[in-house]
C-alpha cells in the first residue's frame, strides 16, 4: 500500500467516524443503520447499535457525553480503517454513505459543517495539480450538492408547470 493510499484510507475513516457518531443519535439513525449494513456488513450495523446505546446513555452529562463521543469516534476510526485496509473495494460504499449522511446532517440542522472527504481518484482530471498535491481533486461541498439538487428539482417542476400551461 502506498503512502497516498494509506492517507486516503485514514481520511475516509476519520470522515466516516465523524458522520457515524454524529448521526447515531439523530432521527437519521435507521437510515444510517441500513446503509452501513449494506456498505460494510451486518456486523458493522450491530456495532453502530451498540455505539448508539452508549451515546444515548450519557447524553444528559455534557462532559461524559464529550468523552464518550471522542471514545466512539476513535473506535469507529479504527474499525473503518481496518475495514478499508482489509477490503479497499468498500471505500466507494463508505464514501457514498459519508457524503449522503453529511448532507442529511446539514439539511436537518444537526451538523454545523460538512465532513471533508479525501478526493475520489475516479474524479481527478488527468494531470490536474492543486495545493493538496499532484493530480488531486477537491470534492464539492455537500451543501452545494444539496442546493444544486434542490434547484434542479425546482427547475423541473417549473418546466412541467409551464409545459402544462401551453
Amino acid at each position: 500500500m502506498s503512502m497516498g493510499d494509506e492517507r486516503a484510507i485514514v481520511q475516509l475513516a476519520d470522515a466516516g467516524a465523524a458522520v457515524l457518531v454524529a448521526t447515531a443519535v439523530t432521527d437519521g439513525y435507521p437510515w444510517l443503520w441500513d446503509r452501513l449494513g449494506n456498505a460494510l456488513g451486518e456486523a458493522y450495523a450491530d456495532e453502530l447499535e451498540s455505539s448508539r446505546s452508549r451515546l444515548a446513555a450519557v447524553s444528559a452529562s455534557a462532559s461524559r457525553s464529550a468523552n464518550t463521543r471522542a471514545d466512539e469516534m476513535g473506535q469507529w476510526r479504527a474499525r473503518l480503517h481496518d475495514a478499508l485496509t482489509d477490503r479497499p473495494d468498500r471505500a466507494a460504499g463508505l464514501r457514498g454513505l459519508v457524503e449522503e449522511a453529511s448532507v442529511r446532517l446539514i439539511v436537518a440542522g444537526s451538523g454545523s459543517s460538512a465532513v471533508r472527504l479525501p478526493p475520489d481518484p475516479a474524479l481527478v482530471p488527468v494531470g490536474q495539480a492543486t495545493a493538496a498535491g499532484p493530480a488531486s481533486a477537491r470534492a464539492p461541498h455537500p451543501a452545494v450538492l444539496a442546493v444544486t439538487l434542490l434547484l434542479l428539482v425546482l427547475a423541473g417542476a417549473v418546466a412541467a408547470w409551464y409545459a402544462a400551461r401551453l
